[in-house]
């Protein structure tokens, strides 16, 4: 007898069951709590739970994004800000440098203030005062935004007496007091099971955001979870570090990304007697989504400083379905942030890539040892779900070179934790030194090399399959021939620009009239992603038509801003002789598609 075949008294039961279990995490998770007082729409699909720390300067990105969503109605959906910091200033721990320290007590005490203008952004959004720290620029988003309709509410986990307990007062923490709000709202008001999604207070949304969250679970009723397509846009501090979008930090993660990609081909063809298993989904707080009830049927969001988000996706898989949906998109922004645990999250690999960059130069992770830990990682998985496992064979799993990674009693913790559903190494702070155990061994075996030739040797690597080689070299090709092309339009671009503002006779810093002008006359600026900026988002363009306007203020002549903008943005205008470092870029994008 299958599910849905259950005799009605046996579902009764289990439908009773589930909703002890959503009673019991509500009342958990919400005991004690000040509640959202506005009741949640009848008509609302979607839930977008965003934790908030020391976020006042990038709040506007997600509230503008959301207001402006289209084919959805301001009633069908709902963002849920939890703005939270720790009840006292962190205390350092061991596995932090002074850097790390200094880095996370300047954010906690920017946070003291940050916080408080946050939440009177946001209240003014259900009817409070406008704030008297708002910029004009910021009074017009927020009368825009309250004017839509867009229902925005806040969860204050940050004034005096409201802070979660310090053992809970953190990403994890916050994402579970959010997710707990709205599974409440869902369940509690309406017994919906709507959909609940996440990110980041630093998160720009697409148009269609919300649309393709609603389309992407009516598309297959099974799924209680997916994880978004993540777009990364540069902030202003990583460009300035890293000399913009060919960023040697986007070309560090594409190596990781890729070596990882290879040795998941390599298991399929090397382990051709084994059945593939289903590729674990991982989950990630800048854009995933789930059910509602079966969000609280796994106990919500883990309470973890860091790696929460694949852990909660960990926990969905082990009761249903879970996919990678790449039509939900979300641009958070590519920046250094110390906001979660020292070995976990993007903000953090920045911040370990700068200091990597300002001490010892740009070595990665030998790509055998990526190797290994993915291979490790997928056999424990493996073996923890197979109660008849040996001893034995786990020792197997964690040997290399006949060196044991990990002694048997800490093998023993890192298989209890894959069993309890926290699938993640960055989970909890023993198992971040457990972790570190490993590196340090497999590090000793294979030392960190530079990037140039840890490239080439994934290159060599995926090569050697002739199948591979040949589709990698057709995607290069047309990946050369895509930025050449681009290049080219770019500078139509520009040319454009500087005989529209030539012939206008406007002020080339006053942006607002020059984003009016270039919009009438876009069908003059060519192909190129700018003209298409300024049609669907003329709000990202500013900075870059700012930009514009001070090299077109020394520079007023096409062939002369032409040369400014090659000069101010050389990753817009290449060769690979003058960037080794987008031409290996390209090498890897070229890989990556021909090993999918």
């Amino acid at each position: 007898m299958t599910e849905t075949e259950l005799d009605p008294r046996e579902a009764a039961a289990r439908e009773e069951e589930r909703g002890k279990r959503i009673t019991e995490y509500l009342r958990e998770s919400l005991r004690g709590e000040t509640r959202i007082e506005t009741p949640m729409d009848s008509r609302c699909e979607v839930s977008v739970v965003i934790p908030a720390y020391a976020e006042r300067e990038g709040i506007f990105r997600p509230l503008l994004s959301l207001a402006r969503q289209e084919g959805v109605k301001p009633e069908e959906y709902e963002v849920i800000f939890v703005v939270n910091n720790p009840p006292s200033e962190p205390v350092r721990t061991l596995d932090e440098s002074e850097n790390d320290w200094a880095r996370k007590r300047d954010l906690y005490l920017m946070a003291t203030w940050q916080n408080a203008q946050t939440i009177e952004i946001l209240r003014f959004l259900n009817g409070g005062p406008m704030p008297s720290h708002a910029t004009d620029e910021e009074r017009g988003q927020l009368e825009e935004i309250r004017s839509r309709g867009t229902r925005v509410h806040v969860v204050d986990k940050s004034g005096e007496g409201r802070t979660l307990p310090p053992e809970e007062a953190n990403v994890g923490g916050a994402r579970n007091r959010g997710v707990a709000e709205a599974v409440e709202r869902f369940y509690g008001q309406h017994r919906k099971n709507g959909i609940i999604a996440q990110s980041d207070a630093d998160t720009r949304f697409p148009p269609n955001y919300i649309l393709s969250l609603v389309r992407a679970f009516g598309r297959d009723p099974s799924l209680v979870g997916i994880s978004g397509k993540i777009e990364f846009e540069l902030s202003d501090e990583v460009k300035e570090m890293f000399g913009g979008a060919a960023s040697t930090a986007e070309l560090f993660s594409r190596y990781q990304w890729v070596a990882k990609a290879l040795k998941a081909r390599k298991n399929v063809l090397d382990r051709k007697d084994v059945p593939a298993e289903e590729p674990r989904v991982h989950f990630s707080g800048a854009n995933m989504a789930s059910r509602a009830f079966e969000a609280a049927l796994v106990g919500g969001v883990p309470k973890l400083a860091g790696g929460e988000d694949p852990a909660f996706g960990f926990r969905l898989a082990g009761i249903g379905k879970v996919a990678v949906a790449t039509d939900v998109v979300a641009h958070p922004l590519d920046r250094f942030s110390a906001r979660t645990a020292l070995s976990a999250g993007h903000g953090q690999e920045r911040l370990r890539l700068k200091d990597s960059l300002e001490g010892e130069g740009r070595l990665v992770e030998h790509p055998t040892v990526i190797f290994i830990k993915r291979q490790f990682a997928g056999d424990i998985s493996r073996l923890a779900g197979d109660p008849t496992a040996s001893k034995e064979a786990f020792r197997q799993a964690a040997t290399v070179d006949g060196v044991q990674l990990l002694d048997d009693e800490e093998l023993q913790e890192v298989v209890d934790a894959v069993r309890a559903n926290m699938g993640d190494l960055n989970s909890s702070a023993r198992l971040r030194e457990l972790r570190g155990i490993i590196d340090a061994k497999l590090k000793g075996m294979h030392p960190d090399i530079p990037i140039d030739r840890a490239v080439e040797r994934l290159l060599v690597e995926a090569t050697l399959d002739d199948a591979v080689r040949e589709r990698y070299e057709g995607a290069l090709r047309e990946t050369y021939e895509h930025e050449a092309e681009s290049a080219r339009e770019r500078e139509v671009f520009v040319r454009a620009y500087a005989e529209l503002i030539r012939e206008s006779g406007i002020d080339p810093l006053d942006v607002d009239a020059v984003l009016v002008f270039l919009r009438s006359h876009a069908d003059r600026l060519g192909k190129t992603g700018g003209a298409d900026v300024l049609r669907r988002d003329p709000e990202s363009a500013r900075k870059p038509l700012q930009r514009f306007g001070e090299l077109y203020r020394d520079h007023p002549t096409p062939d002369g801003l032409v040369a400014a903008v090659r000069q101010a943005f050389p990753e817009l205008f290449w060769n690979p002789e003058e960037n080794p470092d987008r031409w290996m870029l390209m090498k890897l994008s070229a890989l990556m598609r021909a090993l999918e």
